[in-house]
């Protein structure tokens, strides 16, 4: 499903969607993680796939996509398929986005008042105990 609506927008120019817009921030990550275990600079990635550094670096950040011919010829130097690009919710992804999510929060917490602490406390209490994930206004 991913894939038919990144073809999709790429096909109309539509607004990227939420969805498009995590599945570009995806890649952006594996793009890095690739570059970072061969020891790379963006520099050097951008030269390789003849683009420019700043577009590269913004490839990586998911603000901005590579073509699927630049994406090809990135997995060409680096001896990957595609799939390893590209693919989608695989166990240590999973892993590391909620491990991104628990550094997010604990940076954001010293933030927070001490009423703010509680009502957080009050609303991870609440979504734990019930399962939800989803919060409606007004209900705390």
């Amino acid at each position: 499903m991913e894939e038919a609506l990144w073809s999709a927008s790429i096909m109309t120019g539509k607004k990227e969607s939420l969805l498009e817009s995590e599945f570009t921030k995806r890649i952006g990550k594996q793009l890095k993680r690739h570059r970072l275990q061969n020891n790379l600079t963006q520099k050097q990635v951008a030269e390789i796939l003849d683009i420019d550094e700043q577009y590269y670096g913004q490839a990586e950040r998911g603000a901005k996509r590579l073509s699927l011919k630049k994406l090809v010829a990135f997995c060409a130097y680096f001896h990957i398929s595609l799939d390893a690009v590209v693919a989608m919710d695989t166990a240590q992804d999973a892993e590391n986005e909620r491990k991104e999510f628990i550094q997010n929060i604990a940076e954001l917490l010293p933030l927070c008042t001490g009423e703010e602490l509680r009502f957080l406390r009050m609303v991870v209490q609440r979504m734990v105990s019930e399962g939800k994930t989803e919060i409606q206004k007004d209900t705390y």
